[in-house]
């Protein structure tokens, strides 16, 4: 009998989103606004306490997925360089207006402009 336990779709998002605060450093208050939770929501998702979960059919857990796809698409560019990730994301970007790509994702717009982007530049490798 198989006795390990099969990670939960939230689960599973929140590891992702857990990723994205401890490696590249985006902290915990922009990533809770980008996904439209609370700061306070997000600490007890992340420690997994009151039985909190973020279901990918939620709102809050489609932003997630959003926000997710932005870091894999940064690693498949960056070759997994977890700084040039952090710089690319964080640095004032021309194509943006010299916005930077994380303050552009504080709106469900500006998340999909940088996807969008983001997906022209994947095709291009």
């Amino acid at each position: 009998m198989n006795t390990i336990a099969k990670e939960t779709d939230s689960q599973i998002i929140m590891t992702a989103l857990v990723k994205i605060h401890e490696i590249y450093g985006i902290p915990q208050n922009i990533i809770s606004n980008i996904i439209g939770v609370t700061s306070s929501k997000f600490s007890k998702l992340k420690n997994h306490h009151n039985g909190i979960d973020i279901s990918p059919e939620s709102n809050e857990g489609k932003l997630a997925l959003y926000l997710i796809k932005v870091f894999r698409s940064l690693e498949a560019i960056f070759s997994r360089n977890e700084n040039l990730c952090t710089k690319w994301i964080s640095n004032p970007n021309s194509d943006f207006n010299n916005q930077t790509p994380i303050d552009l994702m504080a709106d469900i717009m500006g998340l999909i402009r940088i996807i969008t982007y983001l997906d022209y530049h994947r095709g291009r490798l």
